[in-house]
């Protein structure tokens, strides 16, 4: 009797899923590949974070690209997680530009930390805060004696590596970016204070990650039940009464401020607009907590990469060195912008590296109104996933798309096409601050050691970000200058 009951029953479904399937054939783009009927790609979300994460979001991108640079995602119902997958770099960048408001699934944990940070916030707030800060970025970009001094301690605290067989960089690599990033934001801050820093920010990423990956935990009553749930709680508190508390003993006193023509450092110029009326408290933590959050992890990786890829290739490497000689010769002086412009060679490494490894590999966006693409229309309140990685490494790039070739960006070429630091007015508000901070730290690292890897060796993961999760150990030789 049961048996009458079931077997009609899923015949029904299957003929209401063939159908619907066909009536939609031609309207969306290919459904990437080991969709289930009804619940779509809902069973990915299970399989833990080895396949949730690089190996199946590299399978994800690779299968955009094959498709022609859309493909469509979608488990069950759920709109929260049905998305445009897009790869082509002129469809992602209608997207972007048509579009300012970001998708995030798990929007109440990343709010918790940032709340109405540039990197959260929504029209129309979003706007007004980006108009005001990029002046700010503009003028911190252009300040590089913090950055001289940070990266002339590291080529100094690297000396005892020399020779020394293999080494992981991450460490030091982490506290010169953390100490430029906590100099540029408050000046002068103490050891204790930077190293809070590093703990809250890795234990931060750490809850993040380990809720995305945890499909059951994207449920927010199972997350507001789970001791991950409170430990996010504790972090968020502790980050945010550090920040306060930072700000409170680095702020430039503001019955002083007539005595300086311009802010001194980035949190001078955050307590400037609150004065005016323009930002809170609260806004100010929210900017300096989104600035660490985003600036650290990303200059960190790159870096690694990075020296990765120039230990590599002693060719490339050579090249540097020769540009950094004949722009600097024999001099100790700090490096200056007019030095940065005439770094050719240089950023044009700097960036190929970016576009092959990008530290983030996707972007989201929720359309706010209809958007063509080459071959489908996107309907306002769509959810599209914007694959950066799979954007650097399209067919348009030309045959040598997947190999290391700086001198790709020589001869008149321009790094606007790379999706590496985002897309549209969205993109990357401290991306002149980080090519400068890394081009200097390579400068004064590159002209007194020659870095020895071998990247055939890397082997990556993805967690918040694109990392190395091996083969990015790294040795150095003293260089012998002519």
């Amino acid at each position: 009797m049961i048996f009458l009951i079931i077997v009609p029953c899923i015949l029904c479904c299957v003929y209401a899923w063939r159908r619907r399937k066909k009536n939609l054939e031609g309207k969306l783009p290919p459904i990437y590949s080991g969709a289930w009927p009804f619940v779509g790609h809902i069973h990915l979300w299970f399989r833990g974070c080895k396949y949730l994460f690089w190996p199946r979001l590299l399978d994800m991108q690779r299968d955009c690209l094959d498709q022609g640079g859309v493909t469509y995602i979608y488990s069950g119902t759920n709109s929260a997680y049905t998305y445009y997958a897009l790869a082509d770099p002129s469809d992602c960048a209608k997207v972007a530009n048509n579009c300012n408001k970001k998708f995030f699934p798990l929007e109440e944990t990343i709010k918790a930390i940032f709340e109405d940070g540039l990197a959260t916030a929504a029209d129309p707030v979003w706007e007004k805060r980006r108009n005001l800060l990029e002046p700010m970025f503009d003028q911190i970009s252009a300040r590089l004696d913090v950055v001289n001094q940070h990266a002339k301690k590291l080529a100094g605290e690297l000396a005892p590596k020399v020779q020394n067989g293999f080494f992981d960089p991450i460490k030091i690599l982490q506290n010169t970016i953390m100490g430029i990033l906590l100099r540029t934001i408050y000046g002068a801050i103490e050891d204790k204070e930077q190293d809070s820093y590093k703990i809250a920010l890795q234990e931060i990423s750490d809850v993040v990650y380990e809720r995305h990956r945890s499909f059951l935990k994207h449920n927010k009553l199972v997350f507001r039940w789970s001791n991950l749930k409170r430990r996010q709680d504790e972090l968020v508190r502790t980050l945010k009464a550090l920040t306060n508390e930072v700000n409170m003993d680095s702020g430039m006193d503001p019955y002083l401020w007539f005595l300086f023509s311009e802010p001194i450092t980035l949190l001078d110029r955050f307590l400037r607009l609150e004065n005016k009326g323009v930002y809170s408290e609260q806004n100010v933590v929210d900017e300096v907590n989104g600035f660490l959050f985003g600036g650290y992890n990303t200059m960190v990786n790159s870096l690694q990469f990075i020296l990765v890829m120039i230990g590599s290739y002693a060719a490339v490497q050579e090249c540097i060195y020769t540009e950094i000689y004949n722009i600097l010769s024999d001099s100790i002086r700090e490096v200056n912008t007019e030095d940065l412009n005439n770094f050719i060679y240089l950023h044009a490494v700097i960036i190929e590296v970016l576009r092959l490894y990008p530290a983030v590999t996707k972007v989201s966006r929720k359309t706010q109104s209809s958007v063509d693409l080459k071959k489908y229309t996107i309907d306002p309140g769509t959810n599209c996933l914007l694959f950066i990685y799979a954007m650097n490494r399209h067919k348009s790039w030309g045959a040598d798309r997947d190999e290391f070739k700086p001198e790709r960006w020589l001869g008149g070429s321009t790094d606007f096409n790379i999706a590496t630091f985002g897309l549209g007015r969205r993109s990357c508000i401290g991306m002149q601050l980080a090519l400068n901070t890394m081009k200097i730290i390579l400068i004064y690292l590159l002209r007194e050691y020659k870095v020895i890897a071998d990247h055939t060796k890397l082997v990556l993961k993805q967690e918040l970000m694109l990392t190395p999760e091996s083969g990015y150990y790294i040795a150095l030789e003293k260089r012998q200058r002519s």
